[in-house]
């Protein structure tokens, strides 16, 4: 069995060194991302939390943040756009009742067609992707659109998005470079995200992305928690580091 050193010679042009160079670019790179995810930088007098639900370890899941003040808060005709619901309605549910915003709910994975949730929630059989089509994804077709499709075929190009909160397992990072390439986010006050770190250690990419949206939409980091219902997992790259790895991130418009 070669030891490590013998199989790092082995490549073409790979030592030791360099080998080692690569992991400690990782693992600084590791770190800048969790301090800007940990640590927000936007101050927030009022927090608002709306939704959530008691999960299978008996805390709280499903819940999603605002800053009323000094975030630009909420008006009478306030937009929503909520995209994966999993059968779990109580953000969209409480940001209706409590704001009357229209609430427009996407999810693809459901298994039921679009319908009127309510009287001021409007549900679609869509899941927001960086392209216009359908996916097999279990043995199931999935109609997908892109979020500017999305806001044409609602009549809602021209306003602004008072909420768009993102929660779609993983493919937030395509979907959010497709909406800041087409400069869509300056268009909206509020982004609530959970995020799923990668399982491969590209680290930079996904602090440069998150970093755009402060830098080229306007928006602000201010706030961050655990997604508790999951365990820290091992990170990427590393031998022995377990750390938690969803966070439910969110940022307002000042």
């Amino acid at each position: 069995m070669l030891c490590l050193e013998s199989f790092m010679k082995s490549l073409p042009g790979k030592g030791v060194d360099s080998f080692l160079l690569m992991r400690e670019k990782e693992r600084s790179a590791y770190d800048r991302l969790m301090r800007y995810i940990l640590h927000p930088q936007a101050p927030c007098q009022t927090l608002e939390v709306l939704g959530g639900k008691r999960g299978r370890n008996k805390k709280f899941d499903g819940d999603k943040v605002i800053c009323l003040e000094p975030g630009p808060g909420l008006g009478e005709d306030c937009i929503v756009y909520s995209f994966g619901i999993a059968n779990e309605w109580s953000f969209d549910e409480s940001i209706h009742e409590m704001f009357g915003c229209r609430v427009f709910s996407f999810d693809p994975s459901m298994g039921i067609g679009n319908h009127r949730h309510n009287s001021g929630i409007m549900f679609y059989n869509t899941g927001i992707g960086e392209f216009n089509g359908k996916i097999t994804v279990s043995g199931e077709t999935w109609n997908m659109r892109t979020f500017d499709s999305i806001l044409r075929q609602l009549g809602h190009w021209n306003r602004t998005i008072d909420v768009l909160k993102l929660d779609i397992e993983g493919a937030e990072y395509l979907v959010l470079e497709d909406i800041l390439g087409k400069g869509l986010l300056n268009h909206v006050n509020h982004l609530c995200m959970e995020i799923h770190l990668p399982d491969n250690p590209y680290w930079i990419r996904v602090l440069r992305l998150l970093r755009r949206i402060e830098e080229e939409a306007g928006l602000r980091h201010f706030s961050t928690r655990n997604n508790t219902q999951m365990p820290p997992m091992r990170v990427p790259g590393f031998y022995s580091r377990y750390e938690q790895h969803f966070f439910e991130m969110a940022w307002y418009r000042h």
